[in-house]
Formats: C-alpha cells, structure tokens, sequence
C-alpha cells in the first residue's frame, strides 16, 4: 500500500511522492491526516538542509487514528480524533512526517481531540505544546497549570504573538503567573484577551527598559519566541539576574554585554521530547527519556485544558495556497519567504523586484539603527498597512495617529487598494514643512513610508494573490493546509 507524502529530495526541494504506508511500531500510532500545520522548521529542513533524500517533512498535524501500537498506554482507539508532534525530516527515520496522507506518531506524546476543537485549530499544538513545555516548564521552572503558583511573579514572553508565544501567554497565566510580552501594536488587545497584563512594541528602541521599570526591577525569567530578543530580555530581566530561556540560539554576547548576571541562554530542542536519539545540525543527540515522561504528563494536561475550553489556537490562515499536500508546499514557499526581512511576506514576482525590497529594508534598517526614531517609523506603517484594508476615512486612519502625514488627497471613499488610485499620496503639509525646514528625519518617515506602499501595491499587480494576502499580519497566524 502506498500514501502520497512531501518527501525531501534535495537542497531547496521537496515534492510530492507515493511513498509506503508506514509501518505501525509498538509505541507509534497510525493516523489518517485531516489537516497539517506548516512551522518555520519545516522550510529549514528543506534548505538549510537538515533532511535527507527521502525523509517525510513536517511536524504538525491533525487526523484520525486508524491503528495503534501495543506499547502505546494512553487511551486511545480507532477513530479517535487526535492532533500533536511528529519528527518531520527525520535522518535516522524517513517515515516519521506529518505532511503525509497516512503518518506514524510517537503515541504517548499525542492528544485527544474534544468536540470542540476544529481539525484546523488542532494542526496548530504539536510543536507549539511541546515547545511551551520545555521552555517554560522544563528549562524556567514555572509550576504546572494543574498547580499554579500564588505569588503573581513575572514573566516576559518575547514574540507574544507567535503561535508558540500565544500558546505560552496561556500556559503562563493558568499557572499564575503575571505575563508581560512584546509584539507588534496591532496584536496587543488580541495578546490581552488571551492573558497578557501589559505588552510592548517590540520595536522600541527602549524596550529592554521599559518593561524592567514596569515590573520594578523584579523579573526573572525571560523566554524568547524568535531567537531574536538578546539586547531585549537581558534589558528587561531584573539587574540581578534572572533566566533566559529561547528556542532559537540568541546572540550570548550580546546578553552578556547588556546584562552579565542573566543565566542563560538555555536553548531548547523539540526533537529530544519523543524521547529518542536523533541527529541534526551534524551532532548525534542521545535519547532523553526523561523528555519524553515529561510531555507524556504535559500533552495530557494540555488535552484537559483544551477539553475545559480554556486554551485558544492562533488566528489561522487556511488554505491560502488551495487544499492538499502541493499546497502545503506553496505555504512553505510563502513561509519561506519571511526569511527575507520586513518584506517577505510579498510574494516576489521578478530578481528585480526582490532587489528593490532588500535595498528598501536596509534603508529602514540604517534609519533604524542611526539613533533616530524608527519606532515612528513603523508605527506610521503599521497604521498605513491598517488603513488600506479599510475606508481611507476611518477614523483609526494614520491620519488621526500621526498629522503630519497627508494622504487624504481626492476623494476619500475611494480605498487605496484600488490600484488605479494608488498615485493619491500627498506630500507634507507646506505650512508644517515651512516651519520645521531643517528636519529631515519626518521627511524620511514619510518618503519610506510612501516607497514601502508603493512597492507592496506593485507587487499585488504582478501577483494573482488576492489584495488583502499582501496585507495579513506576520505574527498573529498560524498557517493551515487542510487535506
């Protein structure tokens, strides 16, 4: 019997193949895939790469089990609607990916699904879950949910808005804690609603010290979604140290440069939490068995809350790029695309057009990076980004954030998204512009500004995506392919 699956080829390409059906091991489930979600580190396995010819990529899923292996003690039979972890591009195992009609999961490491979770919502746990568990619970100590701490202690979520982060905003509040985290502007009510007490613009040039003064100099444990947060935690983190937890390699000399009393960075792998040796990045790993008792105990909790409907999945993209497993591949290739700085969420048409993003970013990085407010910058685009999925004469229009930039130019029910429209960008107001000639520092907000709209609006009429997929969030979404 055969079932189709994404196989990895080589470097940069992964296709479609009629591969064997799995074979059932004692400890492995067999399951029919309903929905798989697609992770950063599906992509990587591709082009980094960390697969080899052969092996199934992909790590989350949602299905339906179809058989069960004899080593298997969670409950679970035939029929049972279950979502979680699988090792995708596994070396020492082709058959363990997700993205695959008919797949082998490690059983024990599973969850059952209540009525209330939708297949689409369920792709999203696996690696989010399990993440979460060592982050948090594993490497920072927090209590279990089924225990919750009562001293209303801090901790800071960098890349709150991530799908693991957002599932870490949970976790964290159900086990007591008081929860601070960073994201974009737009995404800090969604963040509320789901626990935060207080987030941060992320972009901020002080941050790091912001969010120390505003938990008085007593944080102590940091945990970093993106890799990316180094200068921000050791900021944040109380002077006399605290921990840093990551799941991606941040900069150590960097946070040991800002703050040498913070213990860490202690970076986490998901792959040791089945509980089996592995390879990647050229190293053998042992088995962690200790791992593995470990998410057994947490996935099962996690199944509990999901059942008490008190953990909510990411806001999900679905089926952006059409149903089936090709078009899982085309949202790696979208997902990919993230890889390439604040414009890679368009879909580049031309080398051309690639270029001109890659020249725009590194003009927002120098102005970034010269000591001039580029957290004014990107708000003013945040909200322009806002505003073209509306009415220019909304009332949340950057023109009521930020006057000095006049775009009201013409009639202001015709929306930017018309592309015959889009010329409609005025320049400053003259008055204004007279009395501060010698500040250039708006006019370059406003030029970027206006560049970086212009390049997204030439990018959708070289594109057969729908206008608004140039304009959907970068953090606040999960990815859905449902099969």
């Amino acid at each position: 019997m055969t079932t189709k699956a994404v196989v990895f080829v080589e470097k940069g390409r992964a296709e479609v193949q009629s591969v064997p059906v799995p074979k059932l091991r004692d400890e492995y489930m067999r399951v029919s895939v309903k929905a798989v979600g697609l992770n950063p580190t599906d992509w990587k396995h591709i082009d980094m790469p960390m697969a080899d010819a052969g092996a199934r990529i992909g790590c989350d899923y949602c299905g339906v089990v179809e058989e069960v292996g004899s080593k298997v003690t969670k409950k679970f039979g035939k029929g049972d609607r279950v979502a979680g972890f699988a090792h995708g591009g596994d070396l020492t195992q082709h058959e363990n990916g997700a993205f695959a009609q008919q797949i082998v999961v490690k059983g024990d490491a599973q969850m059952k699904l209540p009525d209330n979770v939708s297949d689409t919502d369920a792709a999203t746990l696996g690696v989010s879950v399990v993440t979460v568990g060592q982050g948090l619970y594993r490497t920072l100590g927090l209590p279990l949910p089924t225990e919750p701490a009562h001293n209303e202690d801090y901790v800071l979520i960098h890349g709150g808005s991530t799908a693991t982060g957002i599932y870490g905003i949970q976790f964290a509040r159900l086990s007591g804690y008081k929860v601070v985290a960073t994201a974009s502007p737009h995404n800090f009510g969604y963040l509320k609603e789901l626990g935060a007490e207080q987030v941060f613009d992320y972009k901020s040039l002080t941050v790091g010290e912001d969010i120390r003064k505003y938990t008085d100099n007593k944080l102590k444990l940091g945990w970093d979604c993106t890799g990316s947060g180094s200068k921000i935690i050791a900021s944040a983190l109380s002077r006399d140290g605290g921990k840093y937890a990551a799941i991606i390699p941040p900069n150590e000399d960097e946070i040991k440069s800002v703050n040498p009393n913070v213990d860490g960075p202690h970076t986490t792998l998901g792959y040791a939490v089945l509980g089996e040796s592995f390879s990647k990045f050229g190293k053998d790993f042992p088995a962690q068995p200790e791992e593995y008792e470990f998410v057994k105990k947490f996935t099962s909790i996690a199944q509990q809350l999901l059942v008490d409907g008190k953990l909510k999945a990411p806001r999900v993209i679905l089926n952006r790029g059409g149903t089936g497993l090709e078009s899982a591949l085309k949202g790696l290739d979208e997902l990919r695309g993230n890889k390439l700085g604040r414009f890679g969420d368009i879909l580049a048409t031309t080398p051309y057009m690639d270029a001109r993003y890659s020249y725009v970013d590194t003009l927002l990085h120098c102005f970034g990076n010269s000591g001039d407010p580029f957290d004014v910058l990107q708000t003013a685009l945040d909200h322009i980004f806002d505003m073209l999925l509306k009415d220019r004469s909304d009332s949340s229009a950057v023109g009521n954030i930020i006057p000095n930039i006049n775009y009201d130019h013409g009639d202001i029910s015709i929306p930017y998204i018309d592309i015959e429209k889009a010329g409609m960008f005025e320049s400053l107001d003259v008055a204004w512009l007279d009395e501060h000639s010698m500040e250039l520092r708006p006019v370059v907000v406003v030029a970027l500004t206006k560049v970086r709209i212009l390049l997204y609006l030439q990018a959708m009429r070289n594109s057969d995506m729908p206008p608004a997929a140039f304009f959907l969030p970068r953090f606040e979404t999960s990815s859905v392919t449902s099969l």
